[in-house]
């Protein structure tokens, strides 16, 4: 079965090594890949692209304040002990807040079902006496492709939040607890988590939900070049009308799943783009990884083969419109780097390969893009599809 051509990694590298021959130069890989990956963050932040906007969603958890607590500072079995009484404390508390005394403080661990353990900075600093609390999800972890906000985000209710910042958030959650419908929302990192982003909402959701957001998503990172040995190792094998590559000699790598095999003619000669001396006679997305030698592709293969040679690369991860300024960053980069002649020349290729691109869009104004953050996923998020 016929599929869409891709634009890998490696095809990025061997335009360039052919744009560098062309002007009489042999590039390192290491200055290639260097120049192809700045590329890669540069054309996400040039524009609102329609081909990175996706729809996410936030899974809200319900506060909680049955019980009473006491809180003992120190000298307890527990240094910054939080003890509940009448209830228990759910599995999601770690890295949730707990308001009581006029005070939030954070939970940085869960001792048992009725004992926590409090931040060492973010807690009341002295003991408190019986009193009542309220436990919420102060922010919501974001997907590790999240990039930034684009659209309005809607509750229930299809109300759109207001972005405030997050010293106005934290000052509504000092001044007072309340519980409803939220109205306001920060993306920011949170606290302890290096790397990783989060939605802080106010008011806290009174019951469990969801919530939708429009964003921009970061592309998939680029690991698997199909110039490295890893990516290339062996031969394969494959039969038609299977979706299974057995391999020879090959040490088959779990991140390998998403990125893109091609499958030679040629047993001695790897298989280049359809540009290339020897182009791939197919090529499919690796779904999963069962061994150092077998693969499960993404539909079946239409030609058996046996012997072959192959390759493995990222595919590019921009969207086809996307391709053609992502190729002209590239030689700008490389250009730059180098120290090329005709940088000016490569530069203003560049230039109107982006008015280019930005001009034949579908979707809102060009804008500049803001917060490019990028951090592990959290369990309540679930990622951008």
């Amino acid at each position: 079965m016929a599929g869409p051509r891709i634009f890998t990694y490696s095809d990025a590298i061997e335009n360039l090594i052919e744009f560098a021959s062309a002007r009489g130069q042999q590039i390192s890989q290491r200055a290639l890949r260097g120049a192809i990956r700045m590329a890669y963050v540069e054309v996400p932040s040039l524009c609102n692209w329609p081909t990175l906007t996706r729809t996410g969603r936030v899974y809200i958890q319900a506060p909680q304040s049955t019980g009473t607590i006491v809180y003992d500072h120190s000298g307890g079995d527990n240094e910054r002990q939080l003890t509940l009484t009448g209830a228990t404390w759910p599995t999601w508390c770690i890295d949730a807040v707990v308001r009581f005394d006029d005070t939030i403080s954070h939970i940085a661990t869960r001792e048992s079902s009725t004992v926590v353990t409090l931040d060492s900075v973010m807690n009341p600093g002295e003991d408190v006496a019986s009193t009542t609390y309220n436990l919420f999800k102060q922010w919501y972890n974001l997907p590790e492709n999240f990039g930034d906000l684009t659209g309005p985000i809607e509750v229930d209710t299809g109300d759109t939040l207001q972005s405030i910042t997050l010293t106005e958030m934290l000052k509504k959650y000092r001044q007072s607890y309340s519980a409803g419908d939220p109205q306001y929302y920060t993306v920011t990192e949170v606290p302890d988590l290096y790397g990783t982003i989060g939605m802080y909402l106010y008011p806290v959701k009174t019951a469990s939900g969801t919530l939708d957001y429009v964003g921009r998503r970061l592309p998939r990172q680029l690991q698997h070049t199909g110039y490295d040995s890893r990516d290339r190792a062996g031969t394969i094998s494959v039969t038609a009308d299977s979706a299974t590559v057995t391999g020879s000699g090959t040490s088959f790598k779990n991140n390998m799943v998403g990125s893109i095999i091609r499958i030679g003619d040629d047993t001695e000669n790897r298989p280049t783009s359809l540009n290339g001396e020897y182009p791939y006679t197919e090529e499919r997305s690796i779904i999963s990884v069962d061994s150092t030698t077998l693969l499960t592709l993404d539909n079946t293969i239409v030609t058996t083969s046996s012997g072959k040679k192959y390759t493995i690369s990222c595919p590019i991860d921009l969207g086809v419109s996307l391709h053609n300024l992502f190729m002209r960053q590239c030689e700008k980069h490389l250009a730059r780097n180098v120290g090329f002649k005709d940088i000016d020349q490569v530069e203003q290729t560049e230039y109107d390969a982006r008015i280019l691109a930005m001009g034949t869009r579908a979707h809102s104004a060009p804008e500049s893009m803001s917060n490019n953050f990028n951090g592990p996923i959290g369990n309540e998020v679930s990622s951008f599809d």
